[in-house]
């Protein structure tokens, strides 16, 4: 199992990853009797990952649909998407005194937010880099701004903190070239530290500037630089 979901060995399928495939993914494609294409993805009905019986499972057309479609369930219920609740946030951050100062800079993007009820669309430019001391400098300690041991998280996002507070989740789509092949399913990713980099340019430019996390230096270099369009949600 990889984030909860059932894989199972289809080395054949186009979509393997090291041999496997998601379970509901080869349910969804067996009632749709065609493989799955470009952004399409699988929703559970009833939010159970282990649950793939064909009646339980959906074909969203891209992977906004399907966040939308959380979004929406969410609200209808009165409450937060899961990785938005007190005690996955209190899991997640590290450093609660950091996190309160700076969601105070994002206020103004944060009500947005909160008003709009729903992912926020913005326009971002995207780099990358690693944890090595290359990219981070030769005090670097595997440790991001806000604590986090990027050991235990090796994926995340580097940004301006007055523009999006630790622990904002950053929604970024399929074919960005960030982890397209790893995860399929879950594209939100936290932001979780910042640099000197990002600050300048997200300033000096007025567009959100994100430094993808890789594990390996060489993986950040192929990334490059780009321009696309994410969605925000904060804590």
């Amino acid at each position: 199992m990889i984030n909860g979901y059932i894989m199972v060995k289809a080395h054949w399928h186009p979509a393997a990853v090291d041999g496997y495939v998601y379970e509901h993914r080869l349910v969804a494609e067996a009632k749709l009797g065609r493989l799955l294409q470009g952004e399409e993805c699988v929703h559970h009905i009833n939010h159970i990952k282990t649950d793939n019986r064909p009646g339980n499972v959906m074909v969203c057309k891209t992977n906004a649909e399907h966040i939308a479609i959380h979004a929406s369930e969410h609200r209808a219920m009165g409450r937060p998407l899961p990785m938005n609740t007190p005690a996955a946030i209190a899991k997640r951050a590290k450093s609660k005194k950091d996190n309160a100062l700076l969601r105070a800079a994002g206020l103004l993007m944060l009500c947005a937010c909160l008003i709009a009820g729903e992912w926020v669309e913005t326009t971002a430019v995207l780099t990358a880099f690693c944890p090595c001391t290359y990219c981070c400098g030769h005090r670097a300690q595997g440790i991001t701004a806000d604590g986090t041991d990027v050991r235990k998280e090796p994926y995340g996002i580097a940004a301006d903190p007055q523009r999006l507070p630790f622990g904002t989740w950053v929604y970024i789509p399929l074919g960005e070239g960030y982890l397209d092949r790893q995860q399929t399913e879950d594209r939100v990713f936290r932001v979780d530290d910042t640099g000197g980099i990002v600050r300048r340019r997200t300033r000096r430019t007025g567009i959100i500037h994100l430094d993808l996390r890789f594990i390996h230096h060489s993986s950040a270099v192929r990334f490059g630089i780009k321009t696309a369009t994410v969605w925000v949600w904060y804590p």
